[in-house]
């Protein structure tokens, strides 16, 4: 009964194993982290764009001076609805792994060798669409009308 019960947990986090779905989440979480910490220096920044939104609106500018302040919102919007996402989802994977790691029997270095095999495949996942969009945009170039 009990290897059924792992199993289905398992499956919900799309592994085969509960050290592949703990991997799983581990290298979901680094990488969340790293990301987190990379937007971390502009959120002030974001932050004080977004406070002065309404002021903005009233205050006369130049259309190159309007363009620039719509396009700082319109960043500083951006950057925090993402920061925000990645703590969602860090809250996330810190509730799966606690729920996990409740029937979870085997070792740290099993789930370290799972993160770093997760995060190969991320890695990999990433370098091909970054392949697939600069092939679309080549093609598009290529065929755009003169």
């Amino acid at each position: 009964m009990e290897s059924y019960i792992t199993r289905i947990i398992a499956n919900l986090h799309g592994a085969e194993t509960l050290e592949a779905a703990l991997g799983r989440l581990a290298a979901e979480r680094d990488g969340l982290r790293k990301e987190r910490a990379s937007l971390a220096p502009h959120i002030e920044w974001a932050r004080e764009w977004a406070s002065h939104e309404d002021e903005l609106a009233g205050m006369v500018l130049g259309m190159e001076g309007r363009k620039e302040a719509e396009r700082c919102l319109r960043d500083a919007k951006r950057l925090l609805k993402r920061a925000t996402k990645i703590d969602v989802e860090l809250e996330r994977i810190q509730r799966d792994g606690v729920a996990i790691k409740k029937h979870f029997t085997g070792t740290i270095d099993e789930v370290r060798s799972e993160a770093r095999a997760h995060a190969k495949r991320l890695h990999d996942f990433k370098c091909v669409k970054l392949g697939l969009e600069a092939m679309r945009l080549d093609a598009l170039h290529r065929h755009k009308p003169r």
